[in-house]
């Protein structure tokens, strides 16, 4: 139940816009919380506060813009309001205005790409990401960015590279290392994954994803004690994952409780019918208890 497809739901899960850059500070997404990772400072250059609805800012911001269109900072900004409403065609306009005023806003190329990658226009993401790091070599976000594009299509050399770069950059982002360790378990070196994932969780323990990749990584490798610990954590943080359940059940299984994996499979199905893993489980289990 791991390797590529894993890591490409762990694409899907981290990557819609998360990092947009929206005062020029960096920010990046938290795995399994993608939509509170954008940016938002009190104020800006412009005068224009980050807040309240999100046709409040687009208005205060278009203001700002209309007495101000040569300001590319401000266009960067409304880029974002847009894309964070996911209003990807508008934000898309925004962020390559900005740039044709400002051809060396390495933020805004990576804002840019962003959205195009959540559009599946992944070669103009992926050369507005060369842009991004090519202006700005230790810009994070951009190999962060970069780096989950190379994963999406299986070039996971140079996805190590590049979350390998984020995290010299900056070692206290938890993303680069949910990555990085996602990487590493698919190629089957779980002790290395299993590194990674607790520096994510040490920096970020609130978020459910790095305890359920952790706890694969220890199935693997036939810690089923310290797995069960971490599908329980999973649960607890996102009690609506289906795939938790399923591994929790799974740990149980391999301890021998049968019952508790039976409850598990079930709460499984529960929250997806068409789970085919928690329908095998709950057979094998079903199957040895008769």
């Amino acid at each position: 139940m791991c390797g590529v497809r894993v890591l490409r739901k762990a694409y899907y899960l981290l990557a819609p816009l998360a990092g947009l850059i929206v005062a020029g500070c960096q920010t990046a997404a938290v795995p399994g919380d993608v939509t509170a990772s954008i940016s938002r400072p009190a104020a800006t250059g412009t005068g224009t506060a980050i807040g309240g609805s999100h046709q409040q800012n687009l208005a205060s911001l278009s203001e700002v813009i209309t007495r101000n269109p040569d300001d590319a900072h401000a266009l960067n900004l409304r880029g974002t309001a847009h894309a964070e409403a996911g209003e990807l065609r508008r934000a898309l306009t925004d962020f390559s205005a900005a740039i044709k005023l400002n051809p060396v806003y390495h933020q805004a190329y990576a804002n840019r790409a962003l959205v195009e990658a959540r559009m599946g226009r992944d070669a103009a993401a992926l050369a507005d990401y060369h842009r991004a790091i090519a202006l700005a070599p230790s810009y994070q976000n951009a190999y962060i960015g970069r780096g989950r594009l190379h994963m999406k299509s299986g070039r996971m050399p140079l996805a190590l590279s590049d979350f390998s770069r984020a995290i010299r950059i900056n070692d206290e982002n938890p993303v680069p290392f949910y990555n990085r360790g996602l990487i590493y378990q698919a190629r089957g070196d779980h002790r290395q994954a299993i590194d990674d994932f607790d520096f994510a969780i040490d920096l970020r323990p609130a978020m459910a994803a790095p305890y359920l990749s952790r706890g694969r990584s220890e199935v693997a490798i036939l810690e089923h004690k310290a797995a069960l610990r971490d599908f329980t954590l999973a649960t607890e943080l996102d009690s609506r994952d289906p795939e938790a359940w399923v591994w929790r059940g799974f740990a149980a299984e391999k301890l021998g409780r049968r019952r508790n994996a039976a409850r598990n499979y079930r709460h499984a199905l529960r929250l997806d019918a068409s789970s085919a893993p928690a329908r095998r489980g709950l057979r094998r289990v079903a199957s040895r208890s008769s």
